[in-house]
């Protein structure tokens, strides 16, 4: 095979595979000897803030001297990065994503082993679980200290779940979404997720006491988690956003104490991301507790160098375009109250486009109200929701919309008259923001 024969085999893997489980990509371990168990591995889940949350400890591990995988998905830029290494060099954080000449070797690896189980009539993998596999190989090959490895979707039967032990289970915010899959409510997707905790492991949470007293809503979340680690017999800890005592935000990034820490500066911007942070931190607390070196300096030269993109991103000055995947509700939730934190009686516009399998309707009900304009297209995704069907929704919350099929036409409208608004939203599916990136010529 070449590269592209490669990425065919991968990606057709979901013609034949078997039920979602751990069934397939247990004997595909099992035949390349478990490279899973010489690695040390952090396992984040959860709906919102999985990648951030991954993205702020992968960063203060590298900082502080440690070559770090990640496994991540969905992408924005390139399929290659969703198995990606970070260190540091000459005091810059490097994120190498794997090269195509590894990806070759082993998915020819993973072929071979395949065969073998197509020949035997097993359940065989999906593509998921032949990724989760090539990530195993690939960050046993880079000699990876540390492992950050994002669930795919829910925690239980996901392919990353196939991992014995964990140095950490770390837990995002956990909401509505994949509810086909997941259940149709916030307990039952809760317990899908706590699917991930280990025997007698640590597991470190996001707050949702006081995420839902803001909200106005029943934590539900909290007292699923605690049971699962008390039968698991695992260490328990929440982030406290109560421990906050400051926290000021700008264009130009964040500042907040938390606890002991005092002034420690983030880039990334977004209401969510202090809480997101203190998660972070709190996971490289229960890391130095294992005796692993984390020095203070690591901790806030890494918080400040995280990059993540797609993420309340802004990519051009004058007016500010700024991009997000926010995709369910509580995304869209999130990403209204930043908006009205940071662009407050702004006139803005927005480009927007949805998989139909989303929540399109509640994502929005709280951000079209905002917009001066919207332009809805169709992501480039064999789930997306068309353009038109999204215009008719949109037109129950906003007066001013218009159709573009693809997110360049959409550009290419929204250019012409850019000028007469504060800011350009472009938000929705992830899927789509390399064209973003593509049009403005970003590399």
């Amino acid at each position: 095979m070449n590269y592209e024969e490669a990425r065919k085999f991968i990606a057709g893997a979901n013609e034949k595979a078997g039920e979602m489980g751990i069934e397939a990509i247990g004997y595909l371990l099992d035949s390349l000897g478990h490279p899973e168990r010489k690695l040390k591995f952090i396992h984040v889940g959860g709906t919102n803030g999985k990648g951030s949350i991954s993205a702020y400890i992968a960063y203060m591990l590298a900082n502080a001297g440690y070559k770090v995988g990640r496994y991540i998905s969905p992408t924005v830029r390139e399929y290659r990065e969703r198995i990606q290494c970070l260190e540091v060099q000459n005091d810059k954080t490097i994120s190498t994503m794997i090269d195509e000449t590894s990806y070759l070797k082993l998915t020819n690896t993973l072929k071979q082993v395949y065969e073998k189980m197509e020949e035997e009539k097993v359940s065989l993998p999906s593509e998921f679980e032949l990724e989760t596999v090539l990530g195993f190989l690939y960050f046993l090959q880079e000699q990876c200290d540390f492992v950050l490895l994002e669930v795919g979707m829910g925690g239980r039967i996901d392919a990353t779940n196939v991992i014995e032990q964990s140095l950490c289970t770390v837990f995002a915010s956990i909401s509505m979404d994949h509810m086909n899959f997941l259940g149709d409510t916030q307990e039952k997707i809760a317990m899908e997720k706590a699917g991930i905790i280990k025997e007698n492991g640590t597991v470190v949470c996001y707050d949702y006491g006081s995420w839902s007293r803001e909200r106005g809503e029943e934590d539900v979340i909290s007292p699923v988690l605690q049971k699962v680690s008390f039968e698991k017999q695992a260490k328990l800890v929440f982030s406290d956003y109560r421990q906050v005592t400051k926290e000021e935000h700008s264009m130009n990034g964040i500042v907040f104490s938390y606890k002991e820490r005092k002034d420690l500066k983030v880039s990334l911007l977004g209401d969510h991301q202090v809480r997101n942070a203190i998660v972070a931190l709190e996971v490289v607390d229960a890391l130095k507790e294992k005796g692993i070196d984390i020095s203070e300096k690591a901790i806030g030269k890494g918080l400040l160098d995280t990059c993540w993109e797609g993420r309340f991103q802004v990519i051009r000055n004058n007016p500010y375009y700024i991009i997000d995947g926010a995709h369910n509700e509580d995304a869209a939730r999130s990403l209204r109250r930043t908006i009205d934190m940071y662009l407050p009686d702004k006139k803005i516009a927005c480009i927007v486009g949805i998989l139909a399998d989303k929540e399109y309707d509640k994502v929005l009900s709280y951000l079209a109200p905002k917009m001066a304009k919207m332009i809805t297209i169709t992501p480039d995704n064999p789930r997306a929701l068309p353009a038109m069907k999204l215009k008719v929704v949109a037109e129950k919350y906003c007066g001013n919309v218009v159709a573009a099929e693809t997110v360049e036409q959409g550009l290419e409208m929204i250019g012409k008259e850019d000028k007469e608004y504060d800011a350009i939203l472009v938000f929705g599916s992830l899927y789509y923001l390399k064209h973003v990136y593509d049009y403005f010529s970003m590399g």
